[in-house]
């Protein structure tokens, strides 16, 4: 569709989007001695340096898993069985422990005004009693912070005295709801095999009613399936009169260290470009933002993100890092049932990416360690020009809960394909005179 040159900037290099080619910029050459357009000399992370004294006074997110229960047994959940390590099991957070983890937490907080506690499972809401009890405490030793709550849930708890009291403590929730009944009920069910649609419905017109305000703010997370009918999905968000108002994502099964292969359909692919194409005709301001599918609309904030971090880096460097790696700990803890500190939630719970306990603190070698995993594959990607999009972190780089270079390495060919597609749809914004820092979000 673009057949003039439209260069876009990546390091010195440029992008053109009509061949789709990426080309050394003017008065610049290629690394002789590699023949590769080398984008660093060696690999470090910029923070590296850094990593203790951010870690000891900058923490802003704690998230506590305070149960590895749950009343479901959705075949897809990381718990499932169908991911190394992971299962369900009756293990709960203690009060001892969850107070622990929040004082941690907090005296490490010193530079930070605002900080979010969650909670996760699991199911979390089967532990209302100690989430009600770690609010409780942090409002009592630790009232000269600014606090936000954050919750996931499969909403089948979500009833009573539980609405009220996530209401009244200003809990942000996100409900995992993966739309129509008989899609939702495919994979979202109880352990007897009945499905939950009915029962979240319930409760979320009950509190529609009950808190029209509280009820407009929550979100929902759809994850989808590779064998689901994806159309189907759309238009139910798009058209039921209780979904529809809520703000909405879409979420696809993570593949990362799972036992089965997780392969989408081309299908799928078509009708994702479709509505990709929607958002960039929104954009141009061709279309009206109600014609584009509501789980989409973030993907418009997502392009414009990644089209200012093309300015990020605009020469080469002596030391770098791919982009990937967030500081393990740093914007997000997470805390599992016996004390133990992970980078986030979708990381296996093993060894391999403990970066601490409530015992002996975190570790900073082994964070040190995680924030350079590209380290693991140097020689490719310091020649890789795909190096400041690269999205790969210890998560995508995990096998049978360890570290594998070659695990690593197999995901390069889908990050480069999914960036050469962003550079593409970027290019075409510009070709057609969208202002990317000032359109319509």
């Amino acid at each position: 569709m673009l057949k003039k040159y439209i260069s876009l900037p990546i390091g010195d290099f440029c992008y053109d989007a009509g061949e789709g080619t990426l080309s050394v910029a003017k008065g610049k050459e290629p690394n002789e001695a590699t023949d590769s357009l080398a984008l660093v000399r060696y690999i470090e992370h910029p923070a590296t340096q850094k990593v203790e004294e951010l870690l000891k006074t900058s923490l802003s997110t704690l998230v506590l898993q305070v149960t590895q229960n749950c009343n479901l047994r959705c075949d897809y959940c990381a718990y499932s069985g169908k991911y190394y390590n992971r299962v369900h099991s009756i293990k709960r957070m203690t009060l001892d422990i969850a107070q622990r983890a929040i004082d941690f937490f907090f005296s490490h907080t010193q530079d930070s005004r605002d900080v979010v506690i969650g909670f996760y499972g699991g199911e979390p809401l089967l532990e209302m009693a100690l989430i009600k009890e770690c609010v409780a405490y942090i409002k009592s030793a630790y009232w000269g912070k600014s606090v936000s709550y954050i919750t996931t849930t499969n909403a089948t708890l979500l009833t009573g005295e539980v609405v009220d009291f996530l209401v009244n403590n200003d809990v942000s929730v996100m409900v995992s709801f993966d739309g129509p009944k008989e899609i939702h009920d495919i994979n979202r069910h109880f352990e007897n095999g009945r499905g939950s649609f009915d029962l979240i419905m319930k409760n979320l017109m009950q509190i529609k009613e009950r808190y029209p305000e509280f009820y407009a703010k929550i979100q929902t997370n759809t994850v989808l399936a590779p064998e689901e009918d994806y159309s189907c999905v759309k238009e139910y968000f798009d058209a039921d009169t209780i979904i529809s108002e809520l703000s909405s994502k879409l979420s696809l099964v993570r593949p990362d260290d799972s036992k089965v292969v997780v392969k989408y359909s081309d299908r799928l692919l078509e009708i994702q470009n479709e509505e990709i194409t929607k958002v960039l005709l929104w954009m141009l301001k061709k279309i009206r933002k109600d014609q584009v599918s509501k789980l989409y609309h973030s993907y418009n904030l997502s392009l414009r993100q990644k089209y200012n971090h093309l300015y990020l880096y605009r020469h080469k460097r002596e030391v770098g890092h791919p982009g990937g790696p967030c500081i393990p700990g740093y914007k997000k803890v997470f805390v599992d049932v016996s004390g133990n500190f992970y980078p986030c939630e979708k990381v296996s719970e093993c060894e391999e990416t403990r970066i601490g306990s409530i015992m002996n603190g975190f570790d900073y070698d082994k964070i040190v360690d995680m924030l350079n995993i590209a380290r693991l594959t140097a020689d490719e990607c310091s020649k890789c020009w795909c190096f400041t999009f690269c999205n790969q972190c210890v998560a995508s780089s995990m096998e049978h809960n360890k570290v594998s270079r070659d695990k690593k390495l197999s995901m390069c060919a889908a990050v480069r394909a999914n960036t050469e597609q962003f550079l593409k749809e970027i290019a075409f914004l510009r070709y057609f005179g969208c202002d990317l820092e000032r359109a319509e979000k």
